[in-house]
C-alpha cells in the first residue's frame, strides 16, 4: 500500500502566491478579443489584422492555469478532509478532491468505526437508532458552531448517519427562542411518532439543535437575551448551509421536510438560501410556526431568504396570528414579524405573489387568537392541534397520499373564526377531535368535514340543554 504525504499549509501558500497574478492576467485579457474583432472590422488600408484565434488560445491557458492552480487549494483542503475524517488508525483514506458531483460509497473505510468511537459526537446525537422500528431520532448540537468541516466532510458523515433520505424522508425540526436541548428532542421524538402512526417507512427526523438562549431562571427572556439568540440563529443558517449543500449532492431528489418555529425560521432561511445546489433539483416542503423573520424579508432581503421565494422550497406554509404576543420582544427590536403580520399584509402579499409567478404553493393559516398569544410550538402534542395536523400533512404531502385533513383543518378555520371570536384553535386542540384525526389515519380514511361537525357540536361545543321551567297550572285552578 502506497503512502501520500503532503504539507496543505505550503499548498495554500502556494496557491496564495499565484492566485493574484492569475487573477491580474484575467484581467487584462478581458475585452481584448472584442478589441481585436473591432479592429479588424474597421481596420485601414495600413493596418494587419489580429489574429483572433491566438487571442481566444491565450484566453483560455490563463482560465486552464487558474483552474489549475484552484486544484492544488482543493488538494489540500482535501488532505485536511482525511485527517479529520479518518482520525483512527489503519483508516485507509481516499482523496477526494473534485469540484463536480462524485458519487460515493458509504465513504472511506474506517469512518463507520470513527463515529462509533465518538468522533462527531459534538456534532451528532443518535436519540432512536431505529432498531426497534421506530422512526430514528437524530441531534445535530451546534451550540458551537461547526467551523472548518468542508462540503466533503459533511456529505462523508451525513451519509454515514444515514441522513441523506435515501430511505426514507428526513424531516428537520427547528426550535426558537429559549428552548431547552431537552423539549428540542422531545418534539423531534413526537414528530417521528407521527411518522410510526401514518405508516411510513424508513424515515429519519433530524433536530437541529442552536444556541437560542435559555432566558432567565423565571422562563422569561430579556431583550438583550432575545437579541443576542437572533444573532445566534443567523449565524447557525450560516454555518449550516454547506449541510445542506453536501446533502443535495448526495441525494438531490431527497424527500425533505422541515419544519420551523419562530426565531428557527432564520436558521432555515439562511441555510437554504446560501447553499449550492449541484444539481438545481434539491428541494424542501416547509412548515414555518410563527415565523420570527422580518416580514419583508423574503422579497427585500434576497440575499439572505431568497430561498423561500424560489423553487428550492416547494411547498409553503406559514402559521400567523395578528396577536402573537409572543413575538413582542422580536418586534421591539425591529420590525413587524412575519408571524405577526394579518394574512392581507404587504409581507405576506409579496411574498404569494412572487411565489405564485414562480408557480409555488403557499399556504397561509391564520389562526388569529382573540386572546392574543398563539404563538404555538415546535412539538405537535398536547394541545398543539392545529401544528399536529399541519405535521400530519405535511407527512401526508410527502408520502403522495394525502388523508384530506386538509381540507376538514380548513373547514374548522373557515366556520369557527370570526371578527369577535376565535374557537378554532381549541377546537383543533381538543382530544376529541385529534382522536378522531388519528383513528382516520390508522384507519387510512379520510376524515370528513360531517364527521368533525358531529364531533364538534356533541362534545366539543355542545349546546346546553334547556333547563326546564315552572310546573304548568292545571286550568281554572288557583287562588284570588
Amino acid at each position: 500500500m502506497s503512502v501520500t504525504s503532503a504539507r496543505p499549509d505550503e499548498l495554500d501558500a502556494y496557491v496564495a502566491t499565484l492566485m493574484p497574478a492569475d487573477d491580474e492576467l484575467d484581467l487584462r485579457a478581458v475585452g481584448l478579443i472584442d478589441l481585436a474583432a473591432t479592429w479588424n472590422g474597421r481596420r485601414s488600408a495600413y493596418g494587419g489584422a489580429v489574429d483572433v484565434d491566438a487571442l481566444v488560445a491565450v484566453e483560455t491557458a490563463i482560465d486552464e492555469l487558474s483552474y489549475l492552480d484552484r486544484w492544488v487549494g482543493r488538494v489540500a483542503q482535501a488532505f485536511r478532509d482525511v485527517v479529520r475524517i479518518c482520525p483512527t488508525s489503519g483508516c485507509g483514506p481516499v482523496l477526494y478532491a473534485s469540484d463536480l458531483q462524485i458519487e460515493l460509497g458509504a465513504g472511506p473505510a474506517g469512518l463507520a468505526d470513527a463515529l462509533a468511537a465518538g468522533a462527531y459526537s459534538d456534532l451528532f446525537e443518535v436519540v432512536r437508532d431505529g432498531s426497534d422500528g421506530r422512526t430514528r431520532v437524530v441531534r445535530l448540537l451546534v451550540d458551537t458552531l461547526p467551523e472548518d468541516v468542508s462540503e466533503l466532510e459533511w456529505r462523508l458523515v451525513l451519509e454515514e448517519l444515514g441522513l441523506t433520505a435515501e430511505s426514507g424522508p428526513l424531516h428537520l425540526v427547528v426550535h426558537g427562542w429559549s428552548t431547552s436541548s431537552a423539549s428540542a428532542t422531545a418534539a423531534g421524538e413526537t414528530t417521528a411518532d407521527l411518522y410510526d402512526q401514518q405508516g411510513v417507512e424508513g424515515a429519519t427526523v433530524l433536530v437541529v439543535d442552536w444556541d437560542a438562549g435559555r432566558g432567565t431562571a423565571a422562563g422569561l427572556g430579556t431583550p438583550g437575551d432575545f437579541a443576542a439568540a437572533e444573532d445566534s440563529a443567523m449565524a447557525t443558517g450560516d454555518a449550516l448551509a454547506p449541510m445542506f449543500t453536501a446533502l443535495a449532492a448526495a441525494n438531490p431528489d431527497a424527500d425533505v421536510n422541515v419544519t420551523a418555529h419562530s426565531l428557527g425560521n432564520h436558521v432555515v432561511s439562511r441555510a437554504l438560501t446560501g447553499m449550492a445546489d449541484p444539481t438545481a433539483r434539491f428541494s424542501v416542503d416547509l412548515l414555518m410556526v410563527q415565523p420570527a423573520i422580518p416580514r419583508r424579508a423574503p422579497t427585500w432581503d434576497t440575499e439572505n431568504y431568497g430561498a423561500l421565494v424560489g423553487p428550492r422550497v416547494r411547498d409553503l406554509t406559514i402559521t400567523i396570528n395578528n396577536g402573537d404576543d409572543a413575538l413582542f420582544w422580536y418586534e421591539i427590536q425591529g420590525p413587524q414579524a412575519l408571524g405577526d403580520e394579518a394574512a392581507d399584509g404587504p409581507g405576506l402579499t409579496a411574498l404569494i405573489e412572487w411565489r405564485e409567478a414562480a408557480g409555488l404553493d403557499t399556504q397561509v393559516v391564520d389562526h388569529d387568537a382573540a386572546a392574543g398569544d398563539g404563538h404555538l410550538g415546535i412539538d405537535p402534542t398536547g394541545d398543539q392541534g392545529l401544528l399536529r395536523s399541519l405535521t400530519q400533512e405535511l407527512i401526508d404531502v410527502g408520502a403522495g397520499d394525502g388523508t384530506g385533513q386538509a381540507d376538514v383543518r380548513r373547514w374548522i378555520y373557515e366556520n369557527h373564526t370570526g371578527w369577535f371570536r376565535n374557537d378554532a384553535d381549541p377546537i383543533m386542540d381538543h382530544p376529541a377531535v385529534q382522536a378522531y384525526f388519528d383513528a382516520c389515519q390508522e384507519a387510512d380514511v379520510a376524515p370528513t368535514i360531517e364527521g368533525v361537525r358531529r364531533i364538534i357540536e356533541d362534545e366539543v361545543l355542545p349546546r346546553p340543554t334547556p333547563s326546564p321551567g315552572p310546573e304548568p297550572t292545571p286550568s281554572g285552578s288557583g287562588s284570588w
